[in-house]
């Protein structure tokens, strides 16, 4: 593509673009946190949603309808209470399904998230059981090539 742009448009540097984009790129990833960090040094914190967002998926708010006018204000209030039910037989079934698709989502995201946490933890202990199996068999590798070496001085001597 570079050289579909060098040869139709001379006014553009190529280079110089190509240079810019990887500096953003790179002005980016110093944004992230945690970017370029090795993955033993991520935690999955233990609970990080919290306890109390199922009950916060309940989008439906009740609300007391009042009015500061003393001559008019009952008339008010219950015409607001009258168009508010209205709404209310209206969006009631839409807010339901909102409600009950807040909820399911919840637990999906608490299952994959429990499910992650667990994963991750698998991760860990097979990391930590490959070292030890790693420095094992270096250990035994370092002591096969003493025992070669020996075996060769060994050999070097009856000759």
């Amino acid at each position: 593509m570079g050289e579909f742009i060098e040869k139709n448009n001379p006014k553009i540097d190529v280079l110089e673009l190509e240079s810019q984009i990887k500096e953003n790129m790179h002005k980016r990833k110093e944004q992230v946190d945690g970017y370029g960090k090795a993955p033993a040094e991520f935690q999955l914190p233990s609970s990080s949603i919290p306890p109390n967002l199922y009950s916060m998926a309940n989008i439906h708010i009740p609300r007391v309808i009042t009015s500061h006018h003393p001559v008019v204000g009952q008339a008010l209030v219950k015409i607001r209470q009258l168009f508010e039910e209205e709404m209310r037989l209206s969006l009631g079934p839409v807010v339901q399904k909102q409600i009950s698709f807040n909820r399911k989502l919840i637990e999906y995201m608490t299952n994959e998230f429990q499910g992650c946490h667990e994963f991750d933890l698998h991760l860990r202990e097979r990391i930590e059981r490959l070292e030890r199996l790693f420095d094992e068999s270096n250990i035994q590798i370092n002591q096969n090539v003493k025992e070669i070496f020996r075996i060769e001085r060994k050999l070097r001597g009856q000759k």
